[in-house]
């Protein structure tokens, strides 16, 4: 039962979260398309800004929670004032209290999320970071049968801080002191390595959502909508699958390094296969979804498609580095791995350039070849960072 309820709570989160996804792009207008995407892009990158990395100690420090609970209350409101008056300022969101709100949302998801999973809170942790996503799927067609009736982003925001507001008070049920004997690191401890992860979730943030925000600056409104609907039956539903692995593995390695190592070293040809197998099934189901739902769009475009066919194998091989490395590598590989990230999310601007400006191919190609590129380099720098990091634990 406890490995059956997250299990269900994730699948029905997820697969109500797609299903909205498929019906906003199959019923509503291209700039209805364009504001769901681009919510669903923000709150994917402005929550990581105001927790400065320390939803990740949670994982990598259980017996800190206490005093990490009680820092993020005032940090994040606080933090919050300038990282929404900057997202505003790119001319995202309707306003700034929208981008206010939407942050602290967003932040208190993402680090009661990661509070519940690191003490293997498991139903707790997807009932956090499922709920406003099951809400939003009744939102939606609510807002298909009454298309005026409610405010496509406030809604949103709404259901976002209504989740975590239960989710905050169900913690006094789950104290810390009762989960695990608390004894904190230092203050400076813990924002040494949140630097790090913060800058780690930035750029992985940024390569999951801000795709989305690129091909809405340098396309049309039609090209946004067409992009993000090639993602909902191509990219997305990989993605239910590297969710709750991630979701997994963290606290697993945590406990199992020599056991994990051990499959990474001698299964990774099979772990590849069955990533390619699994990734084409999902491509083709996507396929078969998208010819029975029929979006207004038309016919899928193949190369669009197989872009993302190569980029989901490649955001799955992802995880298997980053439960490892956020959980063992030390300040100073994490900074390697910060560098690594950087030069892959340029090295990726300037595929997307060259494509885009030299080569004169399509926006959404150009995007999603970068986006390509960037994975591809984000997962090759993480499994050199495992192997540096076992040598040193060997010698």
């Amino acid at each position: 039962m406890n490995r059956i309820i997250p299990i269900g709570l994730y699948g029905l989160g997820l697969g109500l979260f797609s299903a909205t996804d498929i019906l906003v792009s199959s019923y509503m207008e291209p700039q209805d398309i364009v504001s769901w995407a681009e919510m669903r892009s923000t709150i994917g990158i402005v929550g990581f800004l105001c927790l400065c990395g320390l939803d990740q100690v949670f994982v990598r420090s259980p017996q800190s929670s206490s005093r990490l609970l009680r820092r993020l209350v005032f940090q994040v409101p606080l933090l919050a004032v300038p990282v929404s008056a900057l997202v505003h300022s790119l001319g995202y969101l309707d306003s700034y209290l929208q981008a206010f709100f939407l942050a602290i949302g967003s932040s208190g998801a993402i680090a009661i999320y990661q509070y519940y999973r690191s003490h293997h809170l498991r139903a707790m942790a997807q009932l956090t970071q499922q709920g406003w996503r099951i809400a939003s799927f009744f939102l939606i067609l609510l807002m298909i049968w009454q298309p005026n009736a409610l405010p496509l982003g406030n809604s949103v925001v709404a259901l976002l801080l209504s989740g975590v507001g239960v989710s905050a008070v169900l913690i006094r049920h789950y104290k810390p002191s009762e989960l695990v004997p608390q004894n904190p690191e230092p203050f400076h401890q813990m924002y040494r390595i949140g630097a790090r992860f913060l800058a780690t979730s930035t750029f992985l943030a940024l390569a999951v959502y801000a795709e989305q925000l690129v091909i809405q600056s340098v396309g049309t409104v039609d090209q946004a909508a067409e992009y993000f609907t090639h993602a909902t039956y191509f990219l997305f539903p990989m993605g239910l699958l590297n969710g709750y692995l991630g979701f997994l593995l963290g606290p697993w390695v945590r406990e199992n390094h020599d056991s994990f190592r051990n499959k990474l070293r001698h299964n990774w040809p099979l772990a590849l296969l069955l990533t390619l197998v699994i990734a084409v099934a999902m491509n083709f189901v996507g396929l078969g979804a998208w010819k029975i739902m029929n979006p207004s769009i038309g016919n899928p475009d193949t190369s669009l498609r197989l872009i993302f066919l190569a980029t989901s194998v490649m955001i799955t091989a992802y995880q298997f580095p980053s439960a490892y490395n956020g959980v063992f590598a030390k300040p100073r590989h994490h900074d390697v791995l910060i560098f690594a990230q950087l030069f892959a999310i340029f090295s990726a601007a300037a595929v997307f350039l060259v494509m885009l400006n030299v080569l004169k191919l399509d926006p959404m190609l150009s995007v999603a070849i970068g986006s390509m590129t960037n994975w591809f380099l984000r997962s090759a720098s993480g499994y050199g960072i495992i192997s540096f990091v076992t040598l040193k634990r060997i010698t």
